[in-house]
């Protein structure tokens, strides 16, 4: 498995889009565990898929400012979570 950073860009700022966002994260199975910085944190919900994943395969962070997300953690998650961030911008 590899880890990836991506960026989807934003057509509104991050405040205007941070609850779709997390929604988009909770309907993935993430749930938001710190904010930093300007660096959210997401953990998988469910304890058996983490199980079923190596350590640290589990968390997905995202360093925002106001006009892109950048998303880093394994690749096949973080595609698929760019890919709905960026449908966000089509609406």
């Amino acid at each position: 498995m590899s880890f990836v950073k991506k960026d989807a860009m934003l057509v509104k700022s991050f405040s205007e889009e941070r609850i779709n966002i997390l929604n988009i994260f909770d309907s993935a199975g993430y749930e938001l565990t710190s904010e930093k910085n300007g660096v959210l944190t997401f953990r998988l919900k469910s304890k058996f898929t983490r199980f079923m994943r190596l350590l640290g395969e589990d968390m997905i962070e995202v360093e925002y400012n106001e006009g892109k997300v950048s998303l880093s953690g394994l690749r096949r998650d973080i595609y698929r979570i760019a890919r709905y961030i960026e449908y966000l911008n089509r609406k």
